[in-house]
């Protein structure tokens, strides 16, 4: 593992170049997701749980990029995209219910360099 950074965080174009140098220069690029419940320790999430969609069940012809204009409430710079899948009774999505805040958590692969056309992200969203 050599770069360990949120994206978002970085300010400045020094830091931006040296991170993107780092990509650059590696084999793989893997970016791993961690979704967290962020409320108090102990707290059983009810609402607005986490879901994942399983990547087989999605196929090429589902994914489009948008582009993407902001990231929370942080107004991203014109050039930002993120890819999507279109809605699809194929589609197989995993629900997280009941997680509990502080003591549990998901860990999933949002990119990987190394796949191919039949491999996806996995798709995820809070409903």
């Amino acid at each position: 593992l050599r770069t360990v950074c949120n994206p978002f965080q970085l300010q400045d174009s020094a830091k931006i170049r040296a991170v993107s140098n780092s990509i650059a220069k590696s084999k793989r690029f893997i970016v791993l997701q961690f979704w967290i419940p962020y409320q108090k320790p102990g707290t059983v999430i009810e609402n607005d749980a986490l879901a994942l969609c399983h990547p087989k069940s999605i196929l090429v012809s589902d994914l489009v990029t948008q582009p993407l204009f902001s990231y929370g409430d942080r107004k991203l710079a014109p050039g930002y995209t993120i890819l999507q899948a279109k809605p699809s009774p194929r589609h197989r999505w995993w629900y997280f219910p009941h997680l509990k805040s502080g003591k549990e958590g998901l860990v999933f692969c949002g990119y990987d360099s190394a796949w191919n056309s039949n491999m996806h992200p996995c798709f995820h969203s809070s409903f």
